[in-house]
């Protein structure tokens, strides 16, 4: 292999890196979204079982 074929197959990685990592993040972030509706949800129980008490 040459050095610019190398140079492309190494280009070609890093796009696949990047896209692969932009993935993870969004999943992450929708994982964080889901966490804090869920403490939302928790918080709500508490006070409607508060105000039942």
């Amino acid at each position: 292999m040459s050095l610019i074929e190398i140079i492309d197959v190494q280009c070609e990685i890093i796009k696949m890196q990047s896209n692969l990592i932009k993935r993870m993040a969004f999943e992450i972030g929708q994982r964080n979204i889901f966490a804090e509706e869920m403490k939302r949800i928790d918080c709500l129980k508490e006070r409607i079982e508060a105000q039942d008490e």
